[in-house]
C-alpha cells in the first residue's frame, strides 16, 4: 500500500523528482512544525516511509543531510526572485518529454553551446522536460464534455 504516494524507486520519473520530494516535504516539515522535536519526528517519519517504500538509506540519506544543513544555516529560498521584464524576450524555449533513457538536458545545452552559443550571444537556452502521457491520462479524463439535454442539471425540474 503506497498511503503516502511516494514513487516507488524504479519508476520512469526524472531523477530530481525524488530530491524535490525530499526538499519539499522537509521544508514543509520545517515550517509548519514550532518545536525542533516535532520536526525531528516528522523528518524520522518520512525517511522511515521512504525506506518502507524500497528506497536504500544510502540513496536518500545525502540529499536529507542536504537539505538539513540548508535549513540550519538559512540557505533555502522560501520566495522566487522576480524576472527582469526584458530577460524572457532574450530566452529560447527547448521542449521535450522525458525518458529515462533519452538525451540529457546537459548534453542539450553543452550541443547549443557550441554551435549556436557563439552566434547568439545574448539568447538564453531553457531546456524543459515533461512527462509523457501515460493511461491515466488516457483511461480517465479528469474534465466532463457538455453535452445540452444530458446533463445531471438538465434534469432538474423547477418548483412549480
Amino acid at each position: 500500500m503506497n498511503l503516502y504516494l511516494y514513487i516507488p524507486p524504479h519508476s520512469a520519473h526524472p531523477p530530481g523528482t525524488l530530491r524535490s520530494l525530499i526538499f519539499g516535504r522537509i521544508q514543509a516539515y520545517w515550517n509548519q512544525n514550532t518545536y525542533k522535536e516535532d520536526f525531528l519526528q516528522m523528518a524520522k517519519l518520512l525517511v522511515q516511509r521512504l525506506l518502507a517504500r524500497g528506497y536504500s538509506q544510502r540513496h536518500i540519506m545525502p540529499t536529507i543531510r542536504e537539505v538539513l544543513s540548508k535549513l540550519e544555516n538559512n540557505n533555502i529560498q522560501t520566495t522566487v526572485p522576480a524576472a527582469e521584464p526584458s530577460a524572457e524576450l532574450n530566452q529560447i524555449f527547448f521542449h521535450l518529454p522525458y525518458h529515462p533513457r533519452g538525451i540529457q538536458r546537459t548534453t542539450i545545452r553543452s550541443i547549443y553551446q557550441q554551435t549556436l552559443g557563439p552566434i547568439l550571444t545574448d539568447r538564453r537556452l531553457t531546456v524543459a522536460v515533461s512527462r509523457p502521457r501515460n493511461l491515466r491520462d488516457r483511461l480517465s479524463k479528469t474534465v466532463l464534455k457538455d453535452v445540452p439535454g444530458h446533463n445531471p442539471s438538465d434534469l432538474l425540474q423547477p418548483n412549480t
